[in-house]
């Protein structure tokens, strides 16, 4: 009998009817319902009831369910430590970063993932807020690192750095906006005096755990 003959029964008793262990599956109804009946067959036992309103597990089937389950664990266990060996992740953490992200803002935080979990790999991939979110909502993304706080409730956001930005216009047009402002003029930046910086609110990046720095 194969592992995955066990996932498949284990995954009917759990969800109740066959359709829903299909669909968490990714197969079709009738394969599922083939992977069970061969089951029994190599058994020579029945091990569900079939009715319009899902499964009942026989007696049978309570035992073999048990053994399942502990085969199951057992084979998921010794495939974890042999990861370890082999080198494989852990797991894979894709981080949606926005092209203009201060090269040292992410430095501290990935050494420190790096050192409690050095067998996750990072994918980074740089995308803007708009193509992060949408990756987020279709699962393409676990983390990103996005400007604005998305709508709705799939996915999560909090505050997670906050960098200063300007504008710069030319001097000229700085004064009359300090003046209108109250303020006294700046002086101009460049050699050239060509331009006037003129200070903005802070724009925050936002990170969420996706989902799911939004995740689903």
């Amino acid at each position: 009998m194969e592992i995955r003959e066990m996932r498949a029964f284990v995954a009917v008793v759990d969800d109740g009817t066959m359709s829903a262990a299909a669909r968490r599956l990714q197969v079709s109804q009738p394969a599922l319902s083939q992977t069970i009946a061969g089951i029994e067959r190599q058994l020579g036992l029945q091990l569900l009831v079939r009715s319009s309103s899902g499964v009942q597990v026989t007696e049978a089937g309570t035992v073999f369910l048990a053994e399942a389950r502990a085969v199951l664990a057992r084979h998921d266990q010794a495939m974890a430590t042999i990861a370890r060996f082999s080198g494989a992740a852990d797991c894979e953490l894709r981080i949606g970063i926005p092209l203009e992200l201060p090269p040292d803002l992410l430095a501290r935080p990935l050494a420190a993932l790096a050192a409690e979990h050095p067998n996750t790999r990072v994918q980074p991939r740089h995308l803007s807020t708009s193509a992060q979110l949408a990756a987020l909502s279709a699962g393409d993304l676990d983390i990103g690192l996005v400007r604005e706080h998305p709508s709705g409730t799939e996915l999560d956001a909090f505050p997670v750095f906050r960098e200063e930005m300007g504008v710069l216009v030319t001097a000229e047009r700085g004064a009359k906006l300090l003046a209108q402002m109250g303020f006294g003029s700046i002086p101009s930046q460049g050699s050239h005096g060509s331009g006037s910086h003129v200070p903005a609110p802070p724009c925050s990046t936002t990170r969420s755990p996706r989902s799911s720095v939004a995740t689903g």
